[in-house]
């Protein structure tokens, strides 16, 4: 499995956030996290690239394991940092800088890569053509990102997020703020790129992650209430409690 997460539990302080949660994620595949607010679905999440370590007081018991290897057996803060390198991660709130469009997909590589400037800019188009918007931009990559439509944002920061060719995409909510159409846009990418990346989302979207995941995980008062296939979740639910949720009896 691409991702195992064993037995973990995670507070802030003295409040629990998870409790005892196991489950794996295979490679190439779209994996919805759903539940209802505070369920701890994107605390999970967050500990997959460790962001939670910037939150004072956060604990986190268990295991962690990416592509094999224990993420939280070396407890460095540089450890931490190469392994959000190699995590693509994408926000509920778009998020582009206040700067051109070919600066912020340049951002990320420049400190890192040691191409030249044709390179990674060559690099960035190819990530642009990958979420469609390279033809949509196509003589205004030197204007600034926030003149863009939400959606195009959006796209924006995805493709930024795989400038440094992450083998794995974290989304929180990554649609909610976005009318249907660009949903839709966003969705269709995201089935595409499965072919290139795994990726794990967060969504509140009950009919999202029926149409896009492969597989989805039912959280509840920081539980995992049940966890397979997407069909067979939402089709044949296994436990009441999360057909109470998904018929919104809960």
């Amino acid at each position: 499995m691409f991702i195992e997460i064993s037995h973990v539990s995670a507070w802030y302080g003295k409040s629990r956030a998870l409790a005892d949660v196991s489950l794996e994620v295979p490679e190439h595949c779209i994996y919805a996290f759903i539940g209802p607010s505070g369920c701890g679905k994107t605390t999970l999440l967050r500990s997959v690239n460790r962001l939670n370590d910037f939150v004072p007081g956060f604990r986190l018991e268990g295991d962690v394991n990416l592509d094999g290897a224990d993420i939280y057996k070396a407890r460095s803060p540089r450890f931490a940092e190469e392994l959000r390198r190699g995590i693509g991660m994408v926000f509920q709130h778009t998020n582009p800088l206040p700067m051109t469009v070919m600066q912020n997909m340049l951002l990320p590589v420049r400190e890192h890569l040691k191409e030249s400037k044709e390179v990674l800019r060559a690099m960035a188009e190819d990530k642009l053509k990958l979420v469609g918007l390279f033809d949509e931009l196509s003589g205004r990559f030197d204007q600034s990102a926030l003149r863009l439509s939400g959606g195009q944002q959006q796209r924006l920061c995805i493709a930024r997020a795989l400038m440094l060719e992450p083998k794995l995409l974290l989304m929180d909510e990554p649609c909610s703020a976005l009318d249907p159409i660009s949903t839709f846009r966003i969705e269709e990418l995201l089935t595409n790129l499965k072919e290139r990346y795994t990726i794990v989302m967060v969504t509140h979207n009950m009919e999202q992650a029926r149409r896009i995941s492969d597989y989805t995980s039912f959280f509840y008062q920081g539980r995992l209430a049940e966890s397979g296939k997407t069909l067979d979740l939402f089709s044949f639910p296994r436990e009441e409690l999360t057909q109470n949720y998904l018929t919104g009896r809960i």
